[in-house]
């Protein structure tokens, strides 16, 4: 099968060769037996950088890995560990960038399998990720999945990344002939809509932890811009307040 993704163009793009190396060691024997496979781990990614609450990668990367008590990731260099480790955060910040640069450009990492000359789009990894990410949320997530026109929203990622969605694309004979194609083309667009309804809440989360850990100046100490100016004629002054 073949990968198909497009990232933005930043200042270090994660490359196709990054996303191959990073794809070879997922599904290796180095990883954990559970580990995430590279679309469910974009999608993964996504849900954590569009989603209500900002989670650490201590909380997260044990997910990634598939890692339980029994079964816990082992690595055979800490270069080794380092590099991976830098791959998925390296691809974390490269979605981060996305969503703050240019949010339409956003085209998840599906799955391409050809067939007979002919291209099928594998959605169902990417979405399982996605709703992993709700997964270490749920309370947060309410908001969003309790209210009928919102749920709407993210309706055809958890039509393919649950089980139960599963169960009702098997048995369910109005949601079975839709043709596949259009649930692929419906996804950028409902990822767009998750990451506008909970971008108020990011940025008002963001303010409350910039204004927490920012530390009182004395007006007339150095300001901690770094400008080397007195607090009270930089950032303090009061147009800079207003």
């Amino acid at each position: 099968m073949q990968l198909r993704k497009m990232l933005v163009n930043v200042s270090k793009p994660f490359s196709d060769a990054e996303i191959d190396a990073l794809s070879e060691f997922l599904i290796s024997d180095e990883s954990p037996e559970e580990c995430m496979d590279i679309s469910t781990l974009d999608g993964f990614l996504t849900g954590l950088v569009i989603g209500p609450d900002t989670i650490m990668p201590s909380r997260w990367l044990p997910v990634v890995w598939g890692e339980t008590k029994e079964d816990q990731i082992v690595w055979e260099t800490p270069e080794r560990a380092e590099r991976i480790m830098g791959l998925v955060m390296r691809l974390y910040n490269s979605i981060v960038q996305n969503f703050q640069i240019d949010p339409p450009d956003f085209n998840p990492l599906f799955y391409i399998n050809k067939v007979e000359g002919k291209e099928y789009t594998i959605i169902d990894e990417w979405c399982w990720g996605f709703m992993q990410s709700v997964e270490l949320a749920p309370q947060s997530w309410l908001l969003l999945l309790e209210q009928e026109n919102q749920a709407a929203a993210i309706y055809p990622i958890s039509l393919h990344g649950t089980e139960e969605g599963w169960d009702l694309l098997s048995k369910d004979a109005k949601i079975s002939k839709v043709p596949h194609e259009e649930w692929v083309t419906m996804l950028p667009a409902t990822v767009l809509e998750v990451h506008e309804f909970w971008l108020p809440f990011r940025r008002a989360e963001a303010q409350i932890s910039q204004t927490a850990i920012s530390p009182k100046v004395g007006r007339n100490e150095p300001c901690p811009c770094g400008s080397g100016k007195k607090y009270k004629k930089c950032c303090g002054a009061p147009e800079s307040l207003s």
